[in-house]
Order: structure tokens, then C-alpha cells, then sequence
């Protein structure tokens, strides 16, 4: 069994494991203009064991990606893109997306 070990910022919402996922919120109030990206912080810092890696992503927006590995120490965000004609905007606790903690299987390449 691996230990992983979470660090909240000060006052945020806590993620809730769901169907294999755990669901991340937002920490703090903000928007995305039409047609830019951004970064939306949810609130915590993951450590993760070597040969293990954490997908974050975004069933509400348009995710871009987000992938941290063993040697990550920063604060998780989710990074999206609004491709609408309309400002988005969420508030803090908002669900924003979601994140797996994913095996890496590295088997040696043989060169042909």
C-alpha cells in the first residue's frame, strides 16, 4: 500500500472520493474570458509515490490537461479553456473537475 499524502491550503473545500475519482472545488471565487484559458487552484498540494502520476481534469469545462508526477510539490490546478462568447464564472466550492491517482507501468522497450 502507497502512502500519498494531501496538504490543504487554509480553508478548503476538502475533495470527496466518487466512482474511482476524486471531485476537486474550487478554492476561490474567479472567470475565465471568452476564448482564454486559466488556471482554477482547487485548493491543495498532493504527493504521490514513484511510479505513480495524478490526472487532473474537468468534466464541467474545457480542460486542457494536468498531470503531476512523484516530483511535484505545487498546488493543483485545473487548466481550462472557455471557448464561448461568455464570460465563466465560478465560486469558491464550486465543483470544478476531478482528479485519478494512475499506476505508470514502464516495461523495457527492446529495440527492433
Amino acid at each position: 500500500m502507497n502512502d500519498f499524502k494531501i496538504e490543504y491550503l487554509p480553508n478548503a473545500t476538502k475533495i470527496k472520493k466518487e466512482n474511482g475519482l476524486y471531485k476537486c472545488y474550487a478554492y476561490e471565487d474567479g472567470c475565465i474570458d471568452p476564448n482564454k484559458g486559466g488556471l482554477i487552484n482547487i485548493g491543495f498540494k498532493l504527493q504521490v509515490t514513484k511510479d505513480y502520476f495524478i490526472h487532473v481534469f474537468s468534466p464541467v469545462f474545457k480542460a486542457l490537461g494536468g498531470v503531476g508526477d512523484s516530483d511535484y510539490r505545487g498546488v493543483y490546478s485545473v487548466i481550462v479553456f472557455n471557448d464561448t462568447k461568455s464570460v465563466i464564472s465560478y465560486k469558491k466550492g464550486d465543483y470544478v473537475g476531478n482528479f485519478a491517482i494512475i499506476k505508470t507501468l514502464t516495461p523495457v522497450i527492446a529495440d527492433n
